[in-house]
């Protein structure tokens, strides 16, 4: 598609912070439904001004750049000057495939579907290389002609429209946001049959081209425990392309925040839907219970009965001995009929202990004695080998007594061969990330919840069985923008988060730059926190990521920090 990219990029510089206004006639009902993307941008405009605000909120005196691509906006529609362009109602950006006996062989040809305000005057602009077709104010125009022919059949009530492929909640999503896209997969689906056909095969094919990549790279590495995720992964993505119907994407702004929203819908029945269907939301209740001011917080819920069969396959095919692989293989056993509810923490880097990585975690599990009973058979530490990685592991219950709770004591710990780590980096950020290299859990089972904690000492553990309802009102106003039920759920204060990795791979020395770790502790930044939800509903999907202007600013404190550094060396 000769002109999508170009459109694309500008209409992602100029979201909007206003609300929608007033529409003409359904756009959706003038759109064929052999479409197989459909772009809508907000008014232009009133999107030009807005983005220029939240611009100038991150950095000040940078929105006027922004406000510079005004004019971008006519190179990328074709008509420079926006010659009878209304630029007070939305645009349509529309994809079709290509015209011809194998249009998947070809790229996708646009369509523009544009309100105007004196059609002929845009007709003149565009050139006679382009069809046309007119209707309620709006004049759709593209390069093939039998593409404008096939917008004025729709227009005529001839062709069905992509309003009928719309449900309710995509067609709601389309308009509620300033860029939104939707993907008509049941026609990407038509055109892209023979390659979807396939997919199983080239999915083999690709991974059999990574492994061998993967063997120059990494001789001491076995491809194998990469590529087993890599081909599970692939095979739920085949499946969900085979059972979706459409999709929605959207950028909006509003209120200081960066949001983006994606639904997909699968159809009725399909291996997709059940797969959904099975699994439960939570509203993560329990995450206010996590200490404050971490970098990161956490919430999972969803059914793992496919997740330990994937473990129990991973097991038999990584482990090599065969005592291992038992031991494992009989706490899989032993976890049968434990019931799980939702798995919420928090935790970061924190630059003042000697294990600089601390995590605190809530499971619901029921009964989690059992749970712990799985555990039990890991007493003796145990020693085995995946991928050339050696692990050592090993389990001591009743190990301490912490606010009157009995605690145990997990410890794991990887040993990497000199061949997959010459530098010696990956063994001095494990040690400076636990202490010694070795990671340490403390988890204490009671009332079918494990309350567990990694690094901090015994002070963590305290801390998390002392902690109360959370006051933490950068991370609760974070909570609250997200899905009020979810089966994913992040919380990242980011620049704070990448500024303490920096200060860690700065101490350990292993990539040298001319910069030192105390060098970055005069740089402070009020902590936000960019979100990220996942949400299940019968046959569809739900995503949404918010990210504050505070955030933004706080990358834009750490480049300009940096630079002021570089600068002084």
């Amino acid at each position: 598609m000769r002109h999508q990219l170009s459109l694309l990029h500008v209409c992602l510089l100029m979201l909007t912070a206003v609300p929608a206004v007033a529409q003409q006639p359904n756009a959706f009902d003038l759109i064929p439904d052999t479409a197989t993307f459909v772009v809508r941008l907000q008014t232009p405009d009133q999107t030009v001004k807005d983005v220029t605000n939240f611009v100038d909120q991150v950095q000040p005196g940078f929105g006027p750049v922004v406000e510079g691509q005004a004019a971008a906006l006519g190179q990328a529609i074709q008509n420079p000057t926006l010659a009878g362009v209304d630029r007070t109602k939305d645009w349509y950006l529309l994809a079709f495939p290509s015209p011809g006996p194998n249009p998947s062989d070809s790229p996708p040809e646009a369509v523009y579907l544009i309100p105007v305000t004196d059609a002929d005057a845009a007709r003149a602009a565009l050139g006679d290389r382009f069809g046309f077709a007119e209707k309620n104010g709006y004049l759709a125009w593209s390069e093939e002609a039998i593409l404008a022919e096939q917008m004025k059949s729709c227009f005529d009530g001839k062709t069905a429209a992509i309003s009928k492929k719309m449900d309710e909640a995509s067609a709601k999503r389309m308009m509620a946001s300033h860029l939104t896209v939707f993907i008509n997969a049941e026609a990407l689906k038509t055109t892209y049959a023979d390659q979807l056909a396939q997919a199983d095969e080239t999915l083999e094919e690709a991974l059999a081209a990574l492994a061998d990549q993967m063997k120059v790279a990494s001789p001491g590495l076995d491809p194998e425990m990469a590529l087993g995720v890599y081909r599970t992964m692939g095979a739920y993505l085949i499946q969900a392309a085979r059972d979706s119907e459409s999709a929605v994407a959207s950028i909006n702004i509003a209120d200081g925040v960066l949001r983006i929203e994606e639904l997909l819908t699968v159809a009725k029945g399909s291996q997709a839907d059940e797969f959904l269907a099975a699994q439960p939301v939570s509203n993560m209740a329990r995450l206010t219970n996590v200490p404050a001011g971490l970098d990161g917080y956490f919430g999972v819920s969803g059914d793992p009965t496919r997740l330990i069969a994937w473990a129990g396959e991973f097991i038999d095919s990584q482990v090599t001995d065969e005592a291992a692989k038992a031991k494992f293989q009989k706490s899989l056993k032993a976890m049968e009929g434990v019931k799980f509810g939702a798995y919420v923490g928090g935790g970061g880097l924190n630059m003042e202990q000697e294990g600089v990585m601390q995590l605190f975690g809530i499971a619901e599990v029921a009964p989690s004695a059992k749970m712990r009973a799985a555990l039990m058979l890991f007493q003796d530490e145990m020693k085995y080998e995946i991928g050339g990685i050696t692990q050592t592991q090993s389990f001591k219950p009743n190990a301490e007594t912490i606010a009157g709770q009995t605690v145990d004591l997990y410890r794991f710990k990887q040993t990497f061969p000199p061949e997959m780590d010459p530098t010696g980096m990956q063994a001095a950020i494990h040690d400076r990330m636990y202490g010694d290299g070795t990671m340490q859990q403390r988890l204490v089972f009671n009332n079918d919840l494990i309350t567990t904690t990694v690094g901090g000492g015994t002070e963590a553990m305290k801390q998390l069985l002392n902690s109360s309802k959370s006051t933490d009102s950068n991370m609760l106003k974070a909570r609250a923008a997200l899905h009020k039920e979810s089966n994913l759920l992040l919380l990242t204060d980011v620049p704070n988060l990448v500024l303490d990795f920096a200060k860690l791979i700065l101490e350990t020395g292993a990539i040298p730059v001319p910069v030192q770790a105390e060098q970055l502790e005069p740089l402070k930044i009020a902590p936000s926190y960019a979100g990220f939800s996942m949400a299940v509903a019968p046959q569809q999907l739900h995503f949404r990521t918010n990210v504050p202007v505070e955030t933004f600013q706080g990358f834009a404190q750490i480049g300009m920090f940096v630079q002021g550094l570089m600068m002084a060396n």
